[in-house]
């Protein structure tokens, strides 16, 4: 199946857990996650003090690659995930708020994409108030990478047309709609 012609037209872990169900929406999150914390980790254990930018330039490539897969044209995934686990193994503090803000935005309004977003904003505030040089050079880029990608999500969430992740009430997931971007 070529995630890319069904529900969001994305391949990331939300499109993947709509169309193919919770256990490959969660596969694909981790594969993402770790996708986007491995190259940093690898960087920091070898990188000495000359080369301290090494594993922020490495977290970023890392989401780029992800966003911007060559493999696919260039169409890839919004990079919540790997910008994830960039954040984890970048800077935790930030990846801390980050995901507070996720889960508070998520379980308040139900929309992956607001809730994704939000954490963008956190991070990016985040690496603006507490981090300096390569670190906060990557929350500001990869918070906005992550803005840029969700463009057509902030138009259906003005809209009104934006798919809830799940209803409050019954738990069902929703029908997404494609979504051609």
């Amino acid at each position: 199946m070529d995630l890319r012609r069904v529900g969001s037209g994305n391949i990331g872990a939300t499109n993947v857990w709509r169309t193919l169900g919770r256990p490959w929406g969660l596969f694909t999150f981790v594969l993402d996650f770790v996708k986007g914390a491995l190259p940093v980790w690898v960087a920091t254990a070898g990188a000495v003090e000359q080369q301290a930018w090494l594993p922020a330039l490495c977290g970023l490539l890392a989401d780029g690659g992800h966003i911007f897969p060559a493999a696919l044209g260039f169409r890839g995934g919004k990079g919540v995930a790997t910008g994830g686990g960039v954040l984890v193994a970048l800077t935790p503090w930030a990846a801390a708020i980050a995901l507070l803000t996720w889960l508070l935005f998520f379980y308040t309004f139900r929309y992956v994409s607001l809730a994704s977003l939000a954490a963008a904003l956190a991070a990016g505030a985040t690496g603006c108030l507490a981090y300096t040089g390569g670190p906060r050079v990557v929350l500001l880029v990869l918070a906005a990478l992550i803005i840029i990608r969700h463009r057509a999500n902030v138009r259906r969430l003005l809209r009104g047309q934006e798919p809830r992740a799940l209803r409050k009430k019954t738990g069902i997931q929703e029908a997404s709609p494609v979504c051609p971007q």
